[in-house]
């Protein structure tokens, strides 16, 4: 065979090789509502009837999900078959129940450990180098039935702040968003700087956020700090809001707290 075909043999492979590796990655993360994976072991143990579980957010980097406990949020980097946690936070309820705060334990400690993933089918196994150190199910939630298409709902779209005060925020408006789980009752996103979650309920046009938690980086290079006061702020005292075209306006009483637009999730 001549030299210059095994070069293009060897290209072609190289292509499909990294082309495998993409969709690899990709099947991990596609699908924000679909994509629900539970751990069925820790370290060798099995696990059963827990709360716990992850979601990855399609197209992004969000993390999502339950301890075992406490609601769990976070970021998450894939490059190749290497799987990186960050910025894990939780809320800080305690629960009674058997085994709970024990596998929440083990469940945070497992993805702060997280070196590398393999995934079969509906099985994802989390590795600390080349040890196994978690086992995961996919599982497949029912999508919402019956769902009123003739109008916005909370739920139905990526909040990205636009103003505060009716004051804009152009500058750091991409980073700062809030998404709605109507399933789970909780809200989370980002503030332009650190990521958030926290719980929220909504009755007609009477909306509370609570608990609300996040991170802790300190962003200097720009206002973002005082954006993510003013956002937090504005969370935690909203008391209505109302979605016109796809806007989102939260307020408390008469006064406008935050402006948001809608994109797609």
């Amino acid at each position: 065979m001549k030299f210059n075909q095994i070069n293009k043999i060897f290209y072609l492979f190289a292509i499909i090789s990294i082309f495998g590796l993409n969709v690899f990655a990709q099947n991990l993360t596609s699908g924000y509502i679909s994509q629900r994976w539970i751990p069925t072991a820790i370290k060798g143990k099995q696990i059963k009837d827990t709360k716990a579980f992850i979601e990855f957010s399609e197209g992004g980097n969000r993390l999502t999900g339950n301890a075992g406990c406490n609601r769990l949020f976070g970021t998450f980097e894939i490059e190749g078959k290497k799987l990186n946690f960050s910025d894990i936070g939780t809320t800080k309820m305690f629960c009674s129940g058997k085994n709970e705060m024990h596998i929440e334990t083990q469940f945070l400690n497992v993805l702060d450990k997280t070196t590398s993933f393999r995934k079969n089918g509906d099985v994802l196994k989390l590795y600390e180098g080349k040890r196994q150190i978690a086992k995961l199910r996919l599982v497949k939630p029912v999508k919402n039935a019956g769902a009123d298409n003739d109008s916005i709902k909370l739920e139905d779209k990526k909040w990205i702040l636009e103003a505060v005060n009716n004051k804009s925020v152009t500058k750091v408006e991409a980073d700062a968003f809030i998404v709605f789980n109507k399933a789970k009752q909780s809200a989370g996103g980002n503030t332009s700087c650190n990521v958030f979650g926290a719980d929220y309920e909504a009755d007609g046009q009477d909306l509370k956020i609570t608990q609300a938690i996040s991170t802790f980086r300190a962003c200097i290079e720009d206002e973002r700090m005082d954006i993510e006061r003013s956002f937090l702020n504005g969370v935690q005292n909203v008391n209505r809001y109302e979605i016109k075209g796809e806007k989102l306006y939260l307020y408390q009483d008469k006064s406008l707290l935050l402006t948001f637009r809608g994109e797609n999730k």
